[in-house]
């Protein structure tokens, strides 16, 4: 592997993670702003549930 070059695996690795940070923040401000604006805020909260579940779905494929 050249130099600076990320396996497949990492790079796979790193996009779970990033993904799981994503979901979590939705969910948070989801959980934040449903009592302000509950369309809004349903609609993050369930986004960030979603992507919680597809990111350690998908981290556990191949």
């Amino acid at each position: 592997m050249a130099r600076g070059e990320v396996s497949r695996d990492r790079r796979r690795e790193r996009a779970a993670v990033l993904a799981l940070l994503i979901g979590y923040g939705g969910f948070v401000a989801g959980t934040i702003l449903i009592p302000i604006s509950p369309t809004l805020g349903g609609i993050i909260f369930w986004a960030g549930v979603f992507t919680i579940f597809w990111a350690g779905w998908s981290s556990t494929t191949k």
